[in-house]
């Protein structure tokens, strides 16, 4: 997910270097899946390029956005860190795991707008 939409990483790494790597993140793969239920197939073709063409990468974005994959996946890390956060205080709790957990908190991320 943050390879995709989060400014700092992008700043700090590549844009979308899953994009130019060709990687099957989860975020892609949801993408791919969605494209083939609809009988589409650009991000696989997007994928298939490895491009480093920032443009191309943009649209690959905008495409998953379009299919509700950013939100859906926001959504499930929310979800999936207040589980963790139940979970920890469930085994009677530890302020390390708190801490790196809410140091990786969605709330964290500065989305990138495409």
């Amino acid at each position: 997910f943050c390879n995709l939409w989060d400014a700092k990483y992008a700043a700090n790494k590549s844009y979308c270097e899953d994009l130019t790597e060709g990687k099957f993140s989860w975020v892609i793969v949801q993408g791919v899946l969605k494209e083939q239920a609809a009988g589409r197939s650009q991000i696989m073709s997007i994928l298939k390029q490895r491009t480093s063409d920032d443009n191309v990468k943009r649209h690959c974005c905008k495409l998953l956005e379009s299919l509700g994959v950013q939100k859906e996946t926001q959504e499930l890390l929310m979800e999936m860190e207040v589980e963790l956060h139940r979970q920890i205080e469930e085994f009677g709790g530890n302020e390390l795991f708190q801490t790196i957990v809410d140091r990786l908190s969605m709330k964290r991320i500065e989305i990138l707008t495409s």
